[in-house]
């Protein structure tokens, strides 16, 4: 509803190996894209999902001038931070640089069970990330999305079981990094869209 320029919808994440190529607007991500929570949103906590954008500038001053007049930006990144509330061994994998998940099958005396080593190494495992709204500023049943092509996940990850009725959940954060293959300089850490009208039939 109107003013449709104010979105109060949570996001769902999803995840891919680096590489993967955006879904369009109004398509469900499928293929490849896996939800970042089994129950997408629902493992979300209420905080729910952050995009920051920070920069750098350093400013100049000549002998002539109180005041700065010109300015270079020497840093720029973007964050994605979500705290997920979902402890299977997939998601927590997920957070733990792609760790490979053994499973066990029951037997007789035997429980089944799956598993994965903690040690994540020198190698940062890179993916793809796309956070999806079901809502656009520009009207009704529209969607806006932000495409990650290479993204590595870099959260301080901590669990807290106090056994006062509070879920455990992992702390997400992915850092974009630049890609190379990008189409141009100005898509190398990210593209935002936001759909404007749905496809003509």
């Amino acid at each position: 509803m109107q003013p449709f320029e104010l979105i109060m919808s949570p996001a769902d994440v999803y995840v891919a190996l680096e590489g993967e190529t955006p879904p369009a607007i109004d398509a469900v991500p499928g293929g490849n894209w896996v939800s970042l929570g089994i129950a997408g949103k629902r493992n979300q906590a209420p905080a729910g999902v952050k995009i920051a954008h920070t920069d750098t500038l350093k400013f100049a001053k000549t002998a002539g001038s109180t005041g700065n007049v010109k300015a270079a930006r020497t840093d720029e990144e973007t964050t994605i931070e979500a705290l997920i509330e979902d402890l299977t061994l997939e998601t927590y994998a997920r957070a733990m640089n792609l760790a490979g998940i053994r499973e066990v099958a029951a037997a007789t005396g035997v429980a089944g069970y799956k598993s994965f080593g903690g040690k994540q190494g020198y190698d940062v495992q890179a993916f793809s990330l796309l956070v999806r709204v079901p809502a656009s500023p520009y009207g009704d049943g529209l969607n806006m999305q932000w495409y990650f092509p290479k993204v590595v996940e870099n959260g301080a990850i901590s669990m807290a079981f106090d056994g006062e009725g509070s879920v455990a959940g992992l702390a997400m954060k992915y850092v974009a990094l630049e890609d190379p293959n990008a189409a141009s300089e100005a898509e190398r850490t990210f593209i935002v869209t936001a759909q404007t009208a749905p496809a003509l039939p």
